[in-house]
């Protein structure tokens, strides 16, 4: 029983690794080519698969989008090396040039994503004040997001993009808990609960 369903991770994991690195690579109309294959393996898939088919959910269905591009695919590229923890083994020039890219990302596929990752990077790069704002201005944009969608406080946001808020006040709270400054903890457990409440 243990192979088939590793058989059927790692057909799923590469269906969704595939679109984002194609589109990475600038293979834009090829990355929304290999989309249409993916729904067929998310009826199928176990939860833990189709927690990792949400990136195709960001594609669009045809190449006219305008928001969708090259640095576009490089952000969900960026954050899959985000949360495999695979930023570390990348050498301090790629992780300056992934900041570059970051920085000049037009339109994110979800909100607030450019800044977690670009706070990670900083992290890594020992930018403490650098990486403790690009969580804060995270927090903040995905507080706007999520307060305009429900029109009252309290979390929302697409089901698939929820991550972006949790891994931004994780990141935060242990970058604050590790400089005990307490005042901005507490203030971030405050936003947290009004976030979540």
């Amino acid at each position: 029983m243990v192979l088939p369903l590793q058989k059927k991770t790692f057909v799923t994991l590469t269906s969704n690794v595939a679109p984002v690195c194609t589109g990475a690579s600038g293979n834009l109309d090829e990355a929304i080519s290999l989309t249409q294959e993916v729904p067929a393996l998310s009826a199928t898939s176990h939860q833990r698969c189709t927690q990792l088919l949400r990136r195709t959910n960001c594609f669009p269905e045809e190449r006219d989008s305008e928001n969708f591009d090259q640095a576009y695919c490089r952000l969900l590229a960026f954050e899959l090396l985000f949360l495999w923890n695979a930023l570390p083994s990348c050498s301090v020039q790629h992780i300056n040039n992934l900041l570059e890219e970051c920085q000049s990302v037009g339109w994110e596929p979800m909100e607030g994503l450019r800044y977690l990752v670009m706070g990670a990077a900083q992290c890594y790069l020992g930018l403490h004040e650098e990486h403790v704002a690009s969580f804060q201005t995270c927090l903040a944009q995905r507080g706007e997001l999520e307060l305009h969608n429900t029109g009252e406080k309290g979390m929302t946001g697409q089901s698939g993009d929820r991550h972006i808020s949790a891994f931004a006040l994780y990141e935060l709270g242990t970058l604050l808990c590790k400089n005990a400054k307490m005042s901005e903890i507490y203030s971030n457990i405050y936003i947290f609960l009004i976030l979540y409440n």
